[in-house]
Formats: C-alpha cells, sequence, structure tokens
C-alpha cells in the first residue's frame, strides 16, 4: 500500500512529504477517523517549525557547550556534550571523541541526526494505561526518539553530516562561543560590515615562516575577527600555504656593453622570469664578390646590418659616401665613384644584430641578477623576471669577432 512511513512499522501511514503544500488536518463530525491524520497533523506542524526555526539557525549551529579540543599529533578530535540545532529542534550533542581525523587538508567536523522508533516491545510503558477501558494493557502509538552522533567527512558513516566545526590542516577555523545563531548572526552582519568592514578584534598577528617547496607558509596566530560581519574565533594558530605567484611585467629594453666572450652581464632589473630574446651588435670582415652591373649593390651574408665600417680593396680603401652607401643589407655604389672592377673580390667590415642565447641565469639576494652569455659583439637582451618587478630587459655589448 502507498503512504508508508519511513519507520516501516505496521499500521503506519503518512501521506503528508508527498504533498507539501499542505498547512492543515481538517476533522469532520461523522467521519471515521485515521491514524494517519494524526501522524500527518504533526509532520505538517513540524514543517512549519522548521521553516521558522531555520530563519534563525542553520543545522549544526551550536546553542549551549560543544566545545572541540584538537590533538593533531594523536589524529584526536575531542568534543564536549553540548546543544544543537539540527533539523528544526534543539538537540542534546553527546561528549565524545573521534579517532583517525585527517589532520591536513579541509575536514568538516559535525553530527548525524539518528532517527529510532520505540514501540510497546521495546517500552512497555507505552502498553494502555487507563484502568478498566478497553484500550488497557493494548499496544497503542510507538514514539519517536531523535538523538545525534558527532562524526568527520569521510568516516564512511550512514546519513547526512551537519557540519559544527570546519578544520584546516588541524586547525578549527571558527570556534566562537555559542549562542551562535546563523540567521541572527546575518543580520548583524549586514549592519557591522557596512560600517566597519573587515577587522581584526584582537590576536591574529601574521608571520612569514618561510618558503617551503612552491608554497610560502605563514602562521596566522589565534585571535578574533569580524569577517563579512561574521564574527570568526580560534583558539589556536593557522597556518596557512600560499602558491607563490608573481606580478610580471616587461622591461623593454636594457643596454649593456659586452665584455670579454663569454660574459656576464649585471642587469639593472629583476630577478627574471623568461628571457625574450638575447641580441648581439656582432662585427665581421667579409670577402664579397663585386656584382656585374656598374653603380649596382652587392649583398652581405647577415641580415640586420647596422653600419658599414671599412670596404677595402688591397692598398685601396673605399669612401663613404662618395664612393659606397649601406642600402639595408646591401653595399650599394649607385654614388659614382670608385668601386672595385666587375667579378674582383673586396673586404667588408660591418656590423649585424644577431640572437644569441644566455648560458646560464642567475638569481643571487641582491637586487641586480646576472645572465651570463655566449656571444660576440655587440647583445640585446630581452626577457621577463621572476619576481615583482620586471619581465623584460636588453644588455647591448661590443666585441669583434
Amino acid at each position: 500500500m502507498a503512504y508508508e512511513h519511513e519507520s516501516n512499522l505496521t499500521g503506519a501511514y503518512d501521506r503528508a512529504p508527498q504533498f507539501p503544500l499542505w498547512d492543515s488536518v481538517l476533522n469532520r463530525e461523522g467521519k471515521i477517523g485515521q491514524a494517519a491524520e494524526m501522524v500527518e497533523a504533526q509532520t505538517i506542524l513540524q514543517r512549519k517549525i522548521r521553516s521558522i526555526g531555520n530563519l534563525v539557525a542553520r543545522d549544526g549551529d551550536r546553542v549551549e557547550g560543544a566545545d572541540i579540543i584538537i590533538d593533531v599529533a594523536a589524529q584526536t578530535v575531542t568534543l564536549i556534550a553540548g546543544k544543537l540545532y539540527v533539523a528544526g529542534r534543539v538537540l542534546d550533542a553527546p561528549a565524545a571523541v573521534l579517532t583517525d581525523v585527517p589532520m591536513t587538508g579541509a575536514v568538516h567536523i559535525g553530527v548525524r541526526l539518528l532517527k529510532t522508533y520505540v514501540t510497546e516491545l521495546e517500552e512497555p510503558a507505552l502498553l494502555g494505561l487507563m484502568p478498566g477501558s478497553l484500550s488497557e494493557g493494548e499496544a497503542g502509538a510507538a514514539r519517536v526518539v531523535f538523538a545525534l552522533a558527532w562524526g568527520f567527512s569521510g568516516d564512511g558513516g550512514e546519513g547526512d553530516l551537519y557540519s559544527v566545526y570546519l578544520l584546516k590542516d588541524g586547525v578549527a577555523i571558527d570556534q566562537t562561543p555559542p549562542p551562535n545563531l546563523t540567521g541572527i548572526n546575518a543580520q548583524l552582519a549586514i549592519y557591522d560590515f557596512d560600517a566597519n568592514g573587515n577587522y581584526i578584534v584582537s590576536g591574529c598577528s601574521v608571520s612569514a615562516l618561510g618558503k617551503d617547496g612552491a608554497d610560502q607558509v605563514f602562521s596566522i596566530a589565534e585571535g578574533v575577527a569580524n569577517i563579512k560581519g561574521q564574527k570568526r574565533t580560534r583558539y589556536a594558530a593557522l597556518r596557512h600555504r600560499e602558491t607563490e605567484s608573481f606580478d610580471l611585467f616587461r622591461i623593454p629594453t636594457e643596454v649593456h656593453t659586452f665584455g670579454t666572450n663569454p660574459t656576464i652581464v649585471t642587469l639593472n632589473h629583476g630577478p627574471i622570469a623568461t628571457i625574450r630574446e638575447v641580441l648581439v651588435e656582432k662585427e665581421v670582415t667579409e670577402t664579397v664578390v663585386r656584382g656585374g652591373t656598374p653603380n649596382g649593390s652587392d649583398a652581405l651574408t647577415n641580415t640586420g646590418v647596422t653600419a658599414i665600417l671599412e670596404v677595402k680593396q688591397g692598398a685601396t680603401t673605399y669612401a663613404t659616401p662618395a664612393d659606397y652607401t649601406k642600402a639595408g643589407d646591401l653595399v650599394s655604389w649607385a654614388a659614382g665613384g670608385a668601386e672595385p672592377a666587375t667579378g674582383s673580390s673586396y673586404t667588408v667590415k660591418y656590423r649585424y644584430l644577431g640572437i644569441v642565447s644566455a648560458t646560464d641565469i642567475t638569481q643571487p639576494p641582491s637586487p641586480s641578477p646576472a645572465a651570463s652569455m655566449a656571444g660576440k659583439s655587440r647583445s640585446t637582451m630581452t626577457s621577463s623576471c621572476r619576481a615583482s618587478t620586471c619581465s623584460a630587459w636588453i644588455a647591448t655589448a661590443i666585441q669583434s669577432t
């Protein structure tokens, strides 16, 4: 038959859970009463009480006691007896000791609602009491008993866990003493936050413990703080790990003189996150064959030519701009002056920009990190920085090949 009560007791029915819009039970004269109607009247009433209670508190709010003691080394959590708001009721929470509680990451400590049903078989006092009546000594209605059992997220327990405490790496995030009712606090929080913002009431000093792997580790002392208007109380220091990340910005150019080859260039900005490019202005002497067109141009082997320093053929040194000029990466003889004979060889000393790679990057504690480069002549180095300062730089040097 449909509408059996969740207790599965024989003869117990409840239609109210499947009809959430029902507001009351209306008994009528001349109609046969049903035990189910009495059950449904209670279900509807409990639903109303809970909806009002939830405006003031949330499941797991502490009303009295229920303090927590954490032993990180032993991985135990001790709970003191108290009273909690759960499922629209204020219920007694027993004292308990939880073992094998994870002390890393986020763990919820809370209670589960245990519901049992008592009949005359478990409690003879439920048999009919009125002497001489038809109900004397006869079985009647059963009783519903609620109890709370402590547990933690991931403990394998059955049923919903109503969170009371949140542990982060073995520290309870909020231990504000009861009564600590969410609904009331939410109303007060609006005015407190609008007027004062976030603030520390006492303690909560932050100390840097240093770097551990990729994280910076901080210790936040015990104390009281109002965050978003909500009072948060901790009786133990909390360690906080923050993955180290940096603000990057680009240094468009940084110019340096190239010394010996290889050379170490100490930068003006740093430390470095990424080297974008290392450009070296190199100086080279190259043999070129004069083309077949008078007053024409001859191509140089390298691109990015910045300057032609000298053009010679034997004992003859040609002048610029009377004899030749630089036209991009070409030697132009369009000036109409002296020029080598067609098909003859001559030498050109010139400078050009070439890309090289940094062989090593060091990050000393000083504000000027150094980059070691192997290259020739003038170099330009562009990079990003690894801390909160630089992102790109240029180093320039001059050296003959």
